[in-house]
């Protein structure tokens, strides 16, 4: 999956530099999209076009895009694609691989309500670092397992109280 996004962010580079005249005239482009490292985007709609191309341009400019799904059909589709990607990463033996992916999934499966899933996968790559644990990576991991374990938390008193 990632290979493949990187082939699609590559090809829309390539169109991009490619810019007439006429495109450039209008004042503002996607070259104009400041780095966006190290910040997460979410994009509605990313499976097709305005959205599709906003989405490749946000990548391309070094943001982690998320695609939320409109419908089941599509959430199960990334779902998937996740999947696939994470045991590709086991595979390969590539960790940060297996870290990025599995917040991916994770963000996906808490939106889905299956936080608690979310939350072993998570932790289970995360506590395999053993060094490097002030990179990007691992900062923004620790954040999303910070948050699900304060939701986890938040259903166990809720269900504890009777609610």
């Amino acid at each position: 999956m990632w290979s493949e996004l990187r082939e699609r962010v590559a090809q829309y580079n390539s169109r991009t530099s490619k810019m007439s005249d006429v495109e450039k005239s209008h004042g503002w482009t996607v070259r104009d999209i400041p780095d966006q490292s190290g910040r997460i985007v979410v994009v509605t709609g990313a499976n097709s076009g305005l959205g599709y191309e906003a989405a490749l341009a946000l990548a391309a400019a070094g943001a982690h895009v998320v695609a939320a799904a409109r419908n089941e059909e599509k959430a199960d589709e990334i779902e998937s694609l996740l999947i696939k990607s994470l045991k590709t990463g086991r595979r390969q033996r590539a960790l940060s691989w297996q870290l990025r992916t599995a917040c991916d999934l994770s963000r996906l499966w808490q939106g889905q309500g299956r936080g608690d899933e979310a939350l072993t996968l998570l932790q289970s790559i995360y506590d395999q670092f053993t060094e490097g644990l002030n990179t990007a990576d691992l900062i923004h991991a620790g954040a999303l397992l910070e948050g699900l374990r304060a939701n986890s938390m938040d259903r166990v008193a809720s269900a504890a109280r009777g609610h």
